[in-house]
């Protein structure tokens, strides 16, 4: 998987992208520790000896099974454990972030969720929130992206998050 991880990110360089989106994937039993360790040292493995200004983005996971990236420590982890971690930001799926239990959906509680990435992360890191309303319920720890509006997180959610001033610099993709 490493091999074709560096393929991805060749190709990305060769299309001139920005940015390399990553689901950080799954512990496979070893625990968190030992997953963040394994995909850090992947990220590293890739960047090094690479003149690519593509930037690896960590996208939040919903957190289901044995996945890693639901929290906002063990994406800053991952990242702090990254030489090269200058190279390494963070994606934000929205309907991860609901199904994690990031209360996104109401005002007070995406006021929340920004003031702990900022804490634990922090928002100069959060480079693209890739915008998805939720099929399935709130800390569901499910993944199942849904039309905006048509989900459980909601049309006014959504206009709060991408009307937000401290998200106005920060790209958003459907």
């Amino acid at each position: 998987s490493l091999r074709l991880y560096r393929e991805e990110y060749a190709r990305t360089t060769a299309l001139g992208a920005e940015y390399l989106v990553t689901h950080v994937g799954s512990h496979r039993g070893s625990g968190e520790d030992a997953g963040i360790a394994r995909v850090a040292d992947a990220i590293t493995r890739t960047l090094d000896g690479a003149s690519s200004p593509v930037m690896i983005l960590l996208e939040n996971t919903a957190g289901s099974g044995q996945g890693i990236g639901d929290r906002f420590e063990s994406l800053a982890a991952i990242r702090r454990a990254v030489k090269g971690r200058e190279r390494v930001g963070i994606c934000l799926d929205t309907a991860h972030l609901f199904a994690a239990g990031y209360p996104i959906q109401t005002a007070d509680g995406l006021e929340d969720t920004l003031a702990a990435f900022d804490r634990i992360v922090g928002l100069k890191h959060l480079k693209l929130i890739h915008l998805n309303d939720s099929k399935v319920p709130f800390n569901s720890r499910v993944d199942r992206h849904w039309h905006i509006g048509q989900g459980h997180i909601g049309l006014s959610a959504f206009g709060r998050i991408v009307t937000h001033p401290r998200l106005a610099s920060v790209p958003f993709v459907l």
